[in-house]
C-alpha cells in the first residue's frame, strides 16, 4: 500500500503565488501606472522585488502538469482514470464555472462603476473599451490567441484560456510517455512549446499566448512521474532530486537568472521555462521529503502552515477577482492628494488585503461549490491516489 501524505505545501506554493500575484498587480495599478509613477526610498525596491509576478503564472502550470499526472503516475495501466470524457468533464467542472463568474463579475463591476468604462490614463486602459467580440472570446476561452482581446476585461482570465487549451493535450504527453518513454515527451513539450519564438518573426510568434507553457506543463508532469513512479524507471533521475545540495544549486542559478534578466535581455521563454525546471525540482524534493517522512525544513514547514495552505484553498479565486477590484480601488481613490510612496503603500495594504477578502467571498459562494465532481460523473472506480490537501486535480491558476 503506497503511504499517502497530504502534499499541503502544494497549496501553500499556489496560495503564496496567488498572493504575489495580487502584489504585482497592486503596483501595475498604483496611481496611473507604474512606468508613470516615481517611487523613493525603500520602495523602488520593493516595487523591484515585486515585478516579477508574471513568473507565478509558469508555477501554477508546473503544478497543473504535477497534480493531473499524480492520479495516472500510481495507476497500473498509465491512463486517465475514466477516459478522456471524464477527465475534461471534471476539468471544465473545475475551473469552468468560477471562470465564468468572475468574467460576469468583472462585466457588472465596469457596467455599475462610471469610472471603470472610461479610460483615465491609468494601467486599467488596457482592458477597454469592452466590446462585443472581447466577450465572444472570453466565453469561448480563445480571447488568449489575439492581443486585441488577450487582456480585455479582466487581464489575468488569459491564462485559465492558455491552461484550459493545454488541458486537451495531456493525454497526448501521455500516449507519448508510454510509448517513447519519459525523456521524449518531456521534450517533446518543451520543443514544440517554444518552437515558435525559434522559427517565427517576433509579431506572429504567438509570444503573448505564451505556447512554452506547454512544456511547463510538460515538466510539470515529468515531475509528478518522477516522484510517484513506482517501477523504477526514473530512479536515477529521483536520487539526483532527492540531492538537496542540487536542487539548491538550481534555485540559485534561477534567482540569479532573474536578477540579470533585464540587463542581459534574457527572453521570458528561455527564464519561465529555468522558472519551471527550478519549481518542479523543489517539488519533487518536498514530495519525497514528505513521503519519507523525514524532518521538514523550515520552509517546508511555512509551505505546510495554515496561512499559506489557507490561501492556497482559494487561491483561484484571488487569481480571477483580484485585478478589476484593485483597478476600481486606484481609480476611485485617484483624485485623493497622496505621495507616491504613500499611494503604493495604500495599494499594498489596504486594496490587496480587500481584493482578498472579496476573493474569499467569492470562494465561499461560487469556487468552492465546483470543487468536487458530481456522484454520477465521479463514478469510475479509481485507483489510489496521494491526497493532496484533498484535491490533487486543484487547478493551476
Amino acid at each position: 500500500m503506497i503511504k499517502r501524505p497530504r502534499l499541503e505545501f502544494l497549496d501553500g506554493i499556489r496560495g503564496l503565488c496567488a498572493l504575489y500575484v495580487a502584489f504585482y498587480h497592486a503596483v501595475f495599478f498604483t496611481g496611473n501606472g507604474i512606468e508613470k509613477t516615481q517611487f523613493t526610498g525603500v520602495f523602488k525596491p520593493l516595487t523591484y522585488l515585486l515585478e516579477f509576478g508574471h513568473y507565478s503564472v509558469a508555477v501554477f502550470i508546473v503544478l497543473s502538469g504535477f497534480c493531473l499526472t499524480i492520479p495516472v503516475a500510481l495507476s497500473e495501466n498509465r491512463d486517465l482514470r475514466g477516459g478522456f470524457k471524464t477527465y475534461i468533464r471534471r476539468r471544465a467542472h473545475r475551473i469552468l464555472p468560477p471562470y465564468y463568474f468572475a468574467l460576469l463579475l468583472s462585466l457588472l463591476l465596469i457596467w455599475a462603476l462610471p469610472l471603470m468604462q472610461t479610460p483615465h490614463d491609468t494601467a486599467w486602459d488596457s482592458k477597454l473599451p469592452v466590446k462585443l467580440e472581447s466577450i465572444v472570446t472570453h466565453l469561448l476561452l480563445v480571447h488568449n490567441i489575439h492581443t486585441h482581446w488577450i487582456f480585455k476585461i479582466n487581464g489575468p482570465l488569459w491564462s485559465v484560456a492558455t491552461e484550459w487549451q493545454i488541458y486537451f493535450t495531456f493525454p497526448v504527453l501521455l500516449l507519448l510517455w508510454r510509448r517513447y518513454g519519459l525523456g521524449a515527451a518531456t521534450a517533446a513539450a518543451v520543443v514544440v512549446g517554444i518552437l515558435p519564438e525559434l522559427v517565427l518573426p517576433h509579431r506572429v510568434s504567438f509570444w503573448w499566448l505564451h505556447p512554452w507553457y506547454l512544456g511547463l506543463f510538460g515538466i510539470g508532469m515529468a515531475a509528478a512521474i518522477v516522484a510517484f513512479d513506482t517501477r523504477g524507471t526514473t530512479e536515477k533521475v529521483k536520487r539526483l532530486v532527492a540531492n538537496g545540495w542540487i536542487v539548491s544549486g538550481l534555485v540559485l542559478l534561477v534567482v540569479a537568472l532573474l536578477a540579470l534578466s533585464k540587463p542581459l535581455n534574457l527572453s521570458l521563454t528561455f527564464t519561465e521555462v529555468m522558472v519551471g525546471l527550478a519549481v518542479s525540482a523543489v517539488i519533487v524534493f518536498y514530495t519525497l521529503k514528505e513521503h519519507a517522512m523525514q524532518d521538514r525544513s523550515l520552509l517546508l514547514r511555512f509551505l505546510n502552515g495554515k496561512v499559506a495552505v489557507g490561501l492556497g484553498a482559494f487561491s483561484y479565486s484571488i487569481y480571477l477577482i483580484h485585478s478589476p477590484i484593485l483597478a476600481a480601488i486606484n481609480l476611485y481613490t485617484l483624485n485623493i492628494q497622496m505621495t507616491d510612496n504613500m499611494r503604493l503603500l495604500f495599494m499594498l495594504l489596504v486594496a490587496v488585503p480587500v481584493s482578498v477578502l472579496l476573493a474569499y467571498v467569492f470562494y465561499l459562494l461560487v469556487e468552492r461549490r465546483f470543487l468536487n465532481m458530481p456522484p454520477k460523473a465521479a463514478a469510475t472506480p479509481a485507483t489510489p491516489v496521494i491526497n493532496v490537501s484533498g484535491n490533487y486535480e486543484s487547478v493551476s491558476q
